[in-house]
């Protein structure tokens, strides 16, 4: 048999290891949490920089669009406003042509 004093030194030998090994695993499973929130919150950082990006764009195009349209509708108006004049201007001269045949009428007659 052995003696007591060696069985002894090996199991507290034995538990020494185990404790050292536990406590090294749940330094390293505690770091590996705190990578892993830091990992999930640069995820979550960056989607919303992406979201951010995406909302500032469609925002963008929004107002193009916008500004796009009012200009669209002020070119209408002003070849509306193009159109009337050289209507008017043309009845005018319509009007002045058929004054002056109407006198070279009766200058003749």
């Amino acid at each position: 048999m052995q003696p007591n004093g060696t069985l002894q030194s090996k199991v507290a030998a034995r538990n020494r290891r185990q404790r050292m090994r536990a406590s090294e695993l749940r330094e390293r499973a505690g770091r590996g949490r705190y990578v892993r929130q830091r990992v999930a919150q640069r995820k979550i950082k960056g989607s919303r920089a992406k979201l951010r990006k995406q909302v500032e764009r469609s925002k963008r195009r929004a107002r193009q669009a916008q500004m796009k349209s009012r200009r669209s509708g002020e070119r209408a108006q002003e070849q509306a406003k193009s159109a009337r004049a050289r209507a008017h201007d043309a009845r005018r001269r319509a009007a002045r042509e058929s004054e002056r045949v109407r006198r070279s009428r009766r200058t003749r007659g």
